[in-house]
C-alpha cells in the first residue's frame, strides 16, 4: 500500500500531464513489482484525483481509497465499474460536501453501492 496525497478539493494538486510524465512511471515499478510477488496493491489519496484513475486502472491498481465525495459517483461508476476497487469511509463529512445539502450515512451509502457495485 502507498499513501499519496494527489488531489485537492476540486483537482489535482499538479496538472494531469506532470503527474503522467514524472510519477505514472514509478507507480508502474511499484505496481509490477508487487505483482510478480503475487500481492495486491492499494492506494490512498484525497481530494479529487478522477484525472488519473484511468492511469491507475492502466498501471494494473488493485484498489484506491479515494475521497469519493469530491467526484461525481454517478460518473465514477459509468467510467470504472469492474476495474478497480473503490473504497470510502461514510462519514458526516463525505456525507455533506459544500455547498451540498446534508445527507444520511443511509443516503450516502445507497449512492455509492448501485453506482459502483460495493456493498456498505
Amino acid at each position: 500500500m502507498y499513501m499519496d496525497d494527489w488531489g485537492a478539493q476540486q483537482s489535482l494538486l499538479i496538472s494531469p500531464r506532470q503527474w503522467r510524465e514524472v510519477f505514472k512511471p514509478l507507480y508502474k515499478d511499484y505496481i509490477d513489482l508487487a505483482h510478480q510477488y503475487g500481492k495486491f496493491i492499494f492506494m490512498h489519496t484525497d481530494g479529487y484525483t478522477l484525472d488519473i484513475i484511468p492511469d491507475l486502472i492502466e498501471l494494473g491498481l488493485d484498489a484506491i481509497n479515494a475521497q469519493l465525495f469530491t467526484m461525481d459517483i454517478d460518473e465514477l461508476g459509468r467510467k470504472f465499474a469492474g476495474k478497480i476497487t473503490f473504497w470510502e469511509k461514510l462519514t458526516v463529512s463525505t456525507c455533506s460536501p459544500s455547498p451540498q445539502p446534508r445527507r444520511s450515512i443511509r443516503q450516502c451509502a445507497g449512492c455509492i453501492a448501485p453506482s459502483i457495485g460495493t456493498e456498505v
